[in-house]
């Protein structure tokens, strides 16, 4: 029981904080539709997209800290851990999604791939890893 409370619950909730960004932002381009999709056209360059997944991640971050300012991992050698197990865990998450969305379709969106996602997943992860010592 200790390990599900210590361990468990903090990892899950730590998961689903940069989880819930992601599937917002993904949610939000959705909805913006052509009025997001022209100026974006521009970053179809993968230096330029990755830099700006970088952005919004470290955006998303502080925006967290706002809302959830301490880490809910309480050891250092744990949050260390989830500074890239989370990341690559969320990163899986949200290419499963964007390959099950995007079945048939030859040409993938950025969340069918595992860099995007990773890059903002990290980026945010590493703000509040920061911010959180």
């Amino acid at each position: 029981m200790e390990l599900l409370v210590d361990v468990i619950l903090p990892f899950l909730g730590e998961f689903l904080i940069p989880l819930l960004f992601e599937l917002l932002v993904e949610i939000l381009g959705e909805a913006g539709g052509e009025a997001l999709s022209e100026p974006l056209k521009i970053a179809k360059h993968p230096i330029v997209a990755t830099i700006g997944f970088a952005l919004w991640g470290a955006i998303a971050g502080g925006i967290s800290l706002m809302l959830l300012p301490r880490s809910l991992i309480a050891n250092q050698h744990l949050r260390e851990i989830g500074l890239i197990a989370i990341p690559v865990s969320v990163s899986c998450v949200m290419a499963a999604i964007g390959q099950w969305r995007n079945q048939g379709e030859r040409n993938r969106g950025t969340i069918a791939r595992f860099g995007y996602p990773f890059t903002f997943a990290l980026t945010m992860s590493l703000v509040r890893f920061l911010a959180t010592r």
